[in-house]
């Protein structure tokens, strides 16, 4: 199965991977900044398919 997420406002604004930076370090999981520093890119469209539509 494939993801098809909605590209939004906090994705593009960064406002998404600092909430999710903050949630994944509250697990207590080891978090490798190498991969989530920079200049964030999305890898979706600004509108994909959506499932039955």
């Amino acid at each position: 199965m494939h993801h098809r997420p909605i590209l939004t406002e906090a994705m593009q604004d960064g406002t998404a991977i600092t909430y999710t930076l903050a949630a994944l370090h509250q697990t207590g999981y080891r978090v490798d900044m190498e991969f989530w520093g920079g200049e964030a890119e999305s890898c979706c469209p600004p509108n994909p398919p959506q499932p039955g539509k």
